[in-house]
């Protein structure tokens, strides 16, 4: 089974005018999301027609480590990364499981994150349609093999329907060693997001008012840690051993009407060694 590729640079990614990851992907023909509440904070990324099961079979790796969620059949939320930081993004579709695993039978979607290049400062604030509101903040710092890499965003928006708003906040650090033959890393991010329910409407309610809400009590919020580390040593010219590692938290409540309100707490550890030779 061929594997066809696109990467989508950093350069692509400014051009396109994308203000999230989800936008970027949007944009890629081999890729299908389908957006449940239509806010964008629980997507689901499907390659290759799998639909509503795209999230089992798609796998999503941040700089070569997974995303997915291996507990649950829970989405990927993509809103605990900064478009800023990501050097480019590597879309790989056709089956990969004999090299990364489970959930890589439709496809890869590999986002490379950028490294620190100097001390520099970037600040952003825009404004949109129905109060929508982003802010969004990164920093580097350079000093010989050492670099640190710091981001923030803030989003606020009514979105279109009633009972739609969204609050998402996102806060990320990264310190980082490379002396060209070892490599070493400490990342923490952390986000926390809620957003109104809106649920569905019947053909006669669309007609009369497409914005209006059944359900103007429902709601979802979450709030999620992720700790990674990780790095890597050239044992010789032909072999390289590398190692990373991410302790990953999530609750998560919901109400849902008329059902009771509801709750989960989910954790993940994960350990991947890899050892790379000719």
């Amino acid at each position: 089974d061929t594997a066809y590729v696109q990467v989508i640079t950093s350069e692509d990614i400014k051009n396109s005018g994308a203000q999230t990851v989800l936008d970027v992907l949007r944009r890629a023909a081999v890729i299908q999301i389908v957006d449940a509440t239509g806010d964008g904070s629980s997507p689901t990324i499907g390659m290759r027609g799998f639909g509503s099961n795209g999230s089992q079979n798609t796998l999503v790796l941040l700089d070569g480590r997974r995303l997915n969620n291996e507990t649950d059949l829970a989405t990927v939320n993509l809103r605990n990364l900064s478009i800023g930081d990501i050097e480019r993004i590597e879309i790989v579709n056709g089956s990969s499981g004999a090299l990364y695993g489970a959930g890589a039978v439709g496809g890869i979607v590999n986002i490379i994150t950028k490294r620190a290049d100097g001390n520099q400062l970037d600040l952003r604030v825009s404004r949109g349609s129905y109060d929508t509101e982003k802010y969004k903040a990164r920093a580097t710092a350079l000093k010989g093999a050492w670099s640190m890499v710091l981001n923030g965003d803030k989003e606020l928006s009514d979105n279109y329907r009633d009972n739609n708003a969204l609050n998402s906040s996102f806060g990320q650090v990264k310190l980082a060693y490379d002396d060209n033959q070892k490599t070493g890393f400490v990342e923490v991010s952390k986000l926390k997001q809620t957003n109104g329910l809106a649920g569905s409407l019947n053909d006669a309610q669309l007609a009369q008012n497409r914005r209006q809400t059944n359900t103007p009590f429902d709601n979802s919020s979450i709030d999620g840690t992720r700790v990674s580390t990780g790095g890597s040593i050239q044992l010789n010219n032909d072999w390289l051993f590398s190692v990373d590692s991410s302790v990953r938290s999530d609750d998560i409540t919901a109400f849902f009407s008329p059902n009771p309100a509801f709750s989960q707490k989910r954790d993940q550890l994960t350990v991947s060694p890899r050892l790379q030779g000719k």
